[in-house]
């Protein structure tokens, strides 16, 4: 039987050029603003009993960090460190744990250097330890990366994550959903330094499979795994796969509209790929609105939107064009097989 070859790309070879525009580009502009907040850890506590006034100010602080007065909290456990050494005079476990706690305080308080110096110093201890406790480890290596991720240091953000990760995978029965959270972080710090997705897929991939496995995710950093999924099959070209992963963020609806906008234009590409020109006209639709809404007209998200409306346009136009040619010269030479060309052609033009 004859087969109508037309790719996709011999008929609008001008999306090449703007498809990774819409799909990384813009989105990295968004990524920068937003990769510092994607997901939260587990607060990790460790119950350390001394003395009447060591415990009592160790579960002030406690309470303080979680009742978000980090001030106090962070004067709480420089007390309670100075109570557990001077009745214990040498480093252990806990002084390490007391450290990152107290460090966790500062950063929240926005005293990035006095966060810095607790971090080093637990991880000093640390190092100087047998045995320590793989969960205390890793809760230390995902704030260094939270810290680190704050001053934009992406390469030893990205190292300590992904020694949190290790870390994570030595506990027996680990926490599942803070295993997600380090992948996903991982993920969004791979892209923010390559600019691209070839590197994050196998964390964002890692999160999927813990998800199928039945692990329950906060809905936002799941709308995150499943964002950042659509993005990396869309750069590698598989238009279909991005197309059910994108449509997921649409069902979550734990997508920023802004963040939106972008999602439909990058799934009007890819409906425009695939030739399902309905369906890319509703997608770009969408993302008109959105991003006229939330970058303002004169935008470049704006711009791009109608640039490739009119790529869809042109490409609509130049497919019924081909159909015709092909039954036409089919119709002269021949009629058996005119039939069934037609019963091929898709009806979304």
């Amino acid at each position: 039987m004859f087969k109508l070859s037309i790719s996709a790309s011999s008929i609008y070879s001008g999306i090449k050029s703007t498809k990774y525009f819409a799909g990384s580009s813009f989105h990295d502009n968004l990524f920068s603003f937003m990769f510092l907040v994607r997901c939260s850890y587990t607060i990790y506590t460790k119950k350390i009993s001394l003395n009447e006034e060591y415990d009592t100010t160790f579960n002030s602080a406690i309470g303080s960090l979680k009742a978000g007065d980090f001030s106090k909290a962070h004067k709480q456990f420089d007390t309670a460190l100075k109570l557990y050494l001077a009745n214990k005079g040498e480093l252990d476990e806990n002084v390490a744990y007391l450290y990152v706690q107290k460090g966790v305080a500062a950063f929240k308080n926005k005293q990035i250097q006095e966060a810095e110096k607790c971090f080093s110093e637990a991880e000093r201890s640390i190092k100087s330890l047998t045995d320590v406790d793989p969960n205390l480890i890793s809760y230390l290596y995902t704030n260094m990366e939270t810290l680190f991720s704050s001053g934009k240091d992406i390469d030893r953000a990205i190292y300590y994550a992904k020694q949190a990760l290790d870390m994570q995978n030595k506990v027996p029965n680990n926490d599942k959903e803070n295993f997600v959270n380090i992948n996903l972080r991982i993920a969004e710090l791979l892209h923010a330094k390559a600019r691209n997705y070839q590197d994050s897929l196998p964390y964002y991939q890692a999160c999927e499979t813990e998800i199928a496995n039945g692990t329950k995710v906060d809905p936002s950093n799941l709308c995150s795994i499943y964002e950042g999924l659509g993005h990396s099959y869309f750069e590698k070209g598989d238009y279909q796969k991005a197309l059910e992963y994108y449509t997921k963020v649409e069902e979550s609806g734990k997508a920023s509209p802004k963040n939106m906008g972008l999602v439909y234009l990058n799934m009007g590409v890819c409906s425009l790929e695939i030739m399902n020109f309905e369906k890319a006209k509703t997608e770009l639709d969408k993302a008109l609105s959105l991003c006229t809404k939330h970058f303002g007209e004169n935008s470049d998200q704006v711009a791009s939107v109608y640039s490739i409306l009119g790529t869809l346009e042109f490409s609509r136009k130049r497919y019924q064009y081909i159909i015709f040619a092909d039954v036409q010269w089919l119709q002269r030479h021949d009629n058996t097989i005119t039939s069934q060309l037609i019963l091929n052609i898709p009806l979304n033009l």
